[in-house]
């Protein structure tokens, strides 16, 4: 057949689709890695990451380990075991990162042995936050040991022991003589382990959660202790403060020392990010914010002002002396410039207001204050290019404000025409000129922008707050755009957020020691009470597909990516075929088309199949104890009394401590009758049956570590009711009727582990009774009986499944029966909880079914 250049061009083109999807689904330029917590949490919380959790690394000659390191740079001790090696000779040869002596710079050391460092390199402070690689290759026929970084080459003659088989750990570690706490602050991605020049390991560390790091190459998984998966702090908002406040409660930040200033009427509190340090101040004379107050804090002075722009007046509080200029602060209560964008110019003093909203009007006026002196003047602005507004975000540069969306109306009366508007417009402050960039995609439809936005002039990035003005019990999306064009996509996790225009107020700001973005949102519950939030996430934010989403539909899109692929490569061949052979038969024509109908429904099925794996529970503990493969097959049956027993406790243990159950607890439990060298092979040989079966169910392996023995996922596509339970009822933020209907659901199929009794098991029966009682029973008190009647007696069943002498659930359920008029199904559900309680407790129940039903109203 004779070579085309006419019709391999139309090919090449398929082909090159064909390579920009393959490239895209793989080329993702997330931060990613693994974050050690150091000095700045107590012992038991540091990080470890283990190489070689089980099995050491056998090494006969040369070999080579490599790593990018980060080391940050807004901590106070930096000290700790970047690396240490321990051969099986138990000696160890370490790279530890300390403080240099003389100076403020940094030093890594290389320590083997007992002996003092022998070798330390200068680590340059301008490098600190910064990635570089790193690396160690051991010549161990030569006894040399060569330590490079990206601009340096070191070698050191050193004597390798005899034995080839080496345990590699990074930062704190609880090997036997080696057990240290003292991790660095610092980041490691990217660990590579090469032999005589080839790669045999590589660890990219971009997990999303769990303990277990995958190795790309060797498919050795790498074990850690107390993770912190940057591609997670990247991509979900951390809950970093949680407070109710008295009174109303105003907030100022300090960027140069990282410090958060909540502001109340008789004291301040102190949040410094580094360190996460609560300081609690009272006022030498009192302060009184009312909502047309707002205050704002300049480093220079060390001064935080708060204003009433209503009143035109300016207090300020020196933290110095801790007094205010001037007390009592009587301002008036309403303001006519609610949600305000505000911006200090804090070199002169300077601070700039730009509309607001009240008294039924929005405003667009700009102003400039001389906080110094109480100068207040008014910038003429363009109203046709900034119309009047509030519930707008601020965002600046050097000489430059930029104003994006907000609520208002062009005229500015509420009456007239009010709207959303989506315009991003900057505001000059050489010449105070005003101008209209673009407008954005109405990406959240019904926006307002929290009060201020984060502008990175190195990219020329921006970041904004998002929620819907309509909706009350909402949430807050970070958005990210570009100063040069209109396109933006949403970043990060959503934020809960109430919103109720009077009494919320949300804000947006940027830390550069901690490379983190803050959320701060406040609701005034009442004149007595605020609720403040405080919420962190790591910069730069990953998109909002790469947490925990991307991990539950990775099987799906794979598929996907799969079948697009196929399809398109079958099209490409269709294409060459059709343009070299002008014509084809019928029976090639049907064959084609056969091929074709089968890859476009075949997805289909496999799609179906899948979620319907994903949905279901494999191991189940309520209604009775089930246990299925990952074709779902049942495979309970494989499971023999003793093996069932053994897996529970290993199970239990491992959800109790995250530690497991060590060797003797099993034996005390199980083969308490035996000898000691009896009961060591009863064990072993059970272990190794339970193994087997647990490799039938997926991603599942029983591990053993200091003699403990635990159960570990690498992935969630396992699924269980216990682990279900436990991640529903461990967290007050999970308690949604959506969770508390899942709850309901697979508990009311019976008891926990209906049927089995061992001594051991009753704690943790109680447990569960106790918490999802406790769960169901505070969950009951937000439901209401005219909307939720059947939701609650659903509730209410699901409690006496687990205790039917439960007071407060009969009540619940006779007063909610009462409620809809089924008053004999309400005096049955009395009279039989009657019979039960004096049966338990050989007394009667003193209180009368009348009573019970007329607190109903």
């Amino acid at each position: 057949m004779r070579f085309c250049p006419k019709y391999f061009s139309g090919l090449n083109a398929i082909f090159l689709v064909v390579a920009y999807f393959i490239c895209t689904s793989n080329v993702s330029a997330q931060t990613y890695g693994l974050e050690f917590s150091s000095h700045e949490v107590t012992l038991d919380r540091r990080t470890e990451l283990n190489l070689c959790p089980e099995d050491n690394f056998h090494f006969n000659n040369e070999f080579e380990i490599t790593f990018d390191f980060l080391l940050k740079s807004n901590v106070k001790s930096v000290y700790g075991y970047v690396l240490r090696f321990v051969d099986g000779e138990n000696s160890n040869i370490d790279l530890v990162v300390t403080p240099a002596r003389n100076d403020n710079s940094i030093q890594l050391n290389i320590v083997v042995g007992q002996t003092n460092s022998v070798l330390s390199i200068d680590f340059d402070e301008n490098d600190l936050g910064k990635w570089m690689n790193l690396g160690l290759k051991f010549l161990i026929e030569e006894n040399k040991l060569i330590f490079y970084t990206p601009d340096s080459l070191y070698t050191q003659n050193i004597k390798f022991s005899n034995q080839s088989s080496y345990r590699i750990i990074f930062g704190a570690n609880d090997f036997g003589q080696f057990k240290t706490t003292d991790a660095p602050p610092m980041m490691i991605k990217d660990v590579k382990i090469s032999e005589r020049g080839k790669l045999i390991h590589h660890w990219p560390l971009d997990e999303i959660d769990g303990v277990f790091a995958h190795d790309n190459v060797g498919k050795r998984s790498a074990e850690i202790v107390n993770p912190s998966w940057l591609r997670m702090l990247h991509g979900r908002w951390k809950l970093e403060l949680d407070l109710d406040l008295p009174g109303k409660v105003n907030v100022a930040v300090d960027r140069e020392d990282e410090v958060i200033i909540f502001l109340g009427k008789d004291e301040l509190i102190k949040y410094s990010v580094n360190g996460k340090i609560i300081q609690k101040l009272k006022y030498k004379n009192t302060a009184n914010f009312l909502s047309g107050c707002r205050t704002i804090y300049n480093s220079i002075e060390n001064t935080i002002y708060a204003y009433n722009v209503d009143e035109q007046k300016i207090f300020s509080l020196d933290l110095n002396t801790e007094l205010w200029s001037k007390s009592g602060m009587v301002l008036i209560e309403e303001t006519e410039y609610l949600h305000h964008n505000r911006f200090l110019d804090e070199k002169n003093n300077f601070l700039y207001i730009l509309g607001g909203y009240g008294q039924y009007q929005y405003k667009n006026e700009i102003q400039k204050i001389d906080l110094k002196n109480n100068c207040w003047e008014k910038i003429q602005t363009d109203s046709s290019v900034y119309f009047p507004r509030y519930l707008s975000g601020l965002g600046m540069t050097r000489d430059t404000i930029y104003i994006l969306g907000g609520y208002g109306s062009r005229s500015g009366n509420q009456m007239i025409n009010p709207q959303n508007y989506y315009d991003f417009i900057s505001l000059s402050l050489n010449d105070y000129t005003v101008k209209r960039k673009f407008e954005i995609p109405h990406m959240v439809s019904d926006m307002c922008i929290a009060n201020s936005m984060w502008i990175d002039e190195s990219d020329r990035s921006y970041y904004f707050l998002a929620n819907k003005k309509v909706e009350y019990d909402g949430y807050l999306q970070l958005i990210k755009g570009n100063l040069d064009r209109n396109d933006i996509k949403m970043v990060g996790n959503k934020i809960p957020y109430m919103f109720l225009d009077i009494k919320s107020f949300s804000d947006l700001f940027y830390f550069p020691k901690s490379k983190k973005l803050f959320s701060y949102t406040s609701f005034d519950k009442d004149s007595l009470e605020s609720s403040v939030k405080l919420y962190s996430i790591n910069y730069p934010p990953n998109r909002i597909s790469t947490f925990k989403e991307e991990a539950k539909e990775s099987n799906e899109s794979s598929i996907y990516f799969l079948i697009s692929t196929i399809l398109i490569v079958l099209l490409g061949v269709g294409y060459f075929i059709l343009r070299i052979k002008k014509s084809r038969t019928k029976d090639s024509e049907k064959l084609v088309v056969e091929e074709r109908e089968e890859d476009k429904f075949i997805p289909k099925e496999n799609e179906i199949l899948i979620e319907k794996k994903i949905s279901d529970y494999q191991i189940i503990f309520f209604g009775g104890f089930q246990v299925y493969n990952k074709e779902l097959e049942d495979i309970t049956n494989k499971f023999t009394p003793l093996l069932k027993e053994l897996f529970l406790l290993i199970w239990f243990y491992t959800f109790k401590n995250n530690k497991g159950i060590s060797s003797d607890k099993l034996v005390e439990y199980l083969w308490f009758d035996k000898t000691e060298r009896s009961a060591r092979n009863n064990r072993a040989v059970n272990i190794a049956k339970l193994r087997s079966i647990l490799s039938e169910l997926g991603s599942c392996e029983l591990t053993h570590k200091n003699a403990y023995w635990k159960i570990v996922f690498f992935d969630k596509s396992i699924k269980s009711d216990y682990v279900n339970f436990l991640n529903i009822t461990g967290s007050k933020q999970n308690i949604t009727k959506e969770n508390i209907g899942a709850l309901i659901n697979f508990s009311s199929k019976g008891a926990f582990l209906l049927n089995l009794n061992y001594p051991w098991l009753d704690e943790f029966k109680a447990f569960v009774s106790d918490r999802l009682i406790d769960t169901l029973l505070e969950f009951s008190t937000t439901l209401d009986f005219k909307e939720d009647a059947d939701y609650i007696i659903s509730l209410v069943d699901c409690i006496f499944t687990f205790d039917l002498a439960n007071e407060e659930a009969m009540v619940l359920k006779c007063q909610t029966q009462h409620f809809k008029g089924k008053h004999s199904l309400a005096r049955s559900t009395y009279e039989k909880f009657t019979k039960e309680y004096c049966q338990l407790y050989n007394q009667e129940y003193v209180r009368s079914f009348n009573e019970i039903t007329n607190d109903v109203h």
